[in-house]
């Protein structure tokens, strides 16, 4: 039964086209996000492939481990609890994974909670 159903899943909903559609819908939710981000001038940011990506608290240019140990990760974790306020579950080290349900409304209901974290948060998330 179980293969069937991963069988069925596999063909019937998450297809070629389903799969392209949501790395690029997880392209442009990340987008957005960093645009906001870089307008505030804050040190945060979003990395990621497709429909996975992770917030950090750095302004610095994400290449190693190290750039991503070296941020505020007081924000971090107050960016997860914000999140969970706004009614919105991540990961609490900020990974977020979209998947076939996610729509263009939940996608901007993200990036509006994004918007308000940085928008209070701002004096919390200067870069150092």
């Amino acid at each position: 039964l179980t293969m069937a159903a991963g069988a069925a899943g596999y063909g019937e909903v998450y297809t070629p086209a389903a799969a392209k559609e949501l790395n690029e819908r997880g392209e442009r939710i990340r987008a957005r996000v960093n645009a906001i981000c870089a307008k505030a001038g804050v040190a945060f940011q979003f990395s990621g492939i497709g429909s996975m990506m992770t917030a950090h608290a750095t302004a610095r240019p994400i290449r190693t481990a190290a750039d991503i140990a070296s941020g505020n990760q007081d924000a971090k974790e107050l960016f997860f609890f914000d999140m969970m306020a706004a009614g919105i579950w991540i990961a609490r080290r900020g990974f977020v994974a979209l998947n076939v349900m996610i729509g263009e409304a939940e996608g901007d209901r993200f990036v509006a909670a994004v918007e308000e974290f940085v928008a209070a948060r701002k004096a919390l998330l200067q870069p150092q």
